[in-house]
């Protein structure tokens, strides 16, 4: 992600910390390791584009066919340019039917691109909850990713941090905490 903000010409000494979605998904499935006394990670099926392994690659673990998986990571549609949330129907009943958490990676439902709307994996979690799957949606606008960073800044008062984003939904309401 710091990468993608210098590309922006926003540079890192811009910023004391960056906190993404996948870093906030790493740590939540690390952490679920732990409290499992698990020394390995989960067998997780991924659902998402290749774009996001650096996030996948985070959260440890090995990626097998759904029927195998302990759980699913949601990071988005495998094509968000072309896929429509119908052409996930049948995994997503699958997947309840085998009772497989979800990890939502990336709760928006919708972003803007250009002028085209992109579904986003909060669509694909809401409609796996729909069909009687459990969700553990991890980033925005959910306290859990803005504590982790409040947290690690302690001395730093709530009044003098910042949150930037681009989505009523999911970022500006989530920063009220």
């Amino acid at each position: 992600m710091s990468r993608h903000l210098e590309n922006l010409s926003i540079s890192t000494r811009l910023y004391d910390h960056l906190q993404t979605s996948g870093d906030a998904t790493a740590r939540n499935i690390q952490a679920r390791s732990k409290e499992l006394n698990s020394s390995t990670y989960p067998l997780f099926f991924h659902v998402g584009p290749d774009r996001t392994q650096a996030t996948l690659t985070a959260c440890g673990g090995t990626a097998v066919p759904l029927e195998e998986a302990e759980l699913i990571i949601c990071t988005g549609l495998f094509n968000d340019e072309k896929d429509q949330l119908a052409d996930y129907e049948n995994l997503l009943l699958e997947a309840a039917k085998h009772e497989q958490l979800m990890i939502c990676a990336n709760p928006d439902r919708v972003v803007k691109r250009g002028d085209k709307t992109i579904i986003c994996a909060g669509s694909l979690a809401l409609r796996y909850e729909e069909l009687g799957g459990k969700v553990s949606y991890i980033g925005k606008p959910y306290p859990d990713v803005f504590h982790q960073v409040i947290n690690r800044f302690p001395t730093i008062p709530n009044s003098r941090t910042v949150m930037i984003g681009d989505s009523l939904h999911t970022d500006i309401e989530g920063a009220k905490i």
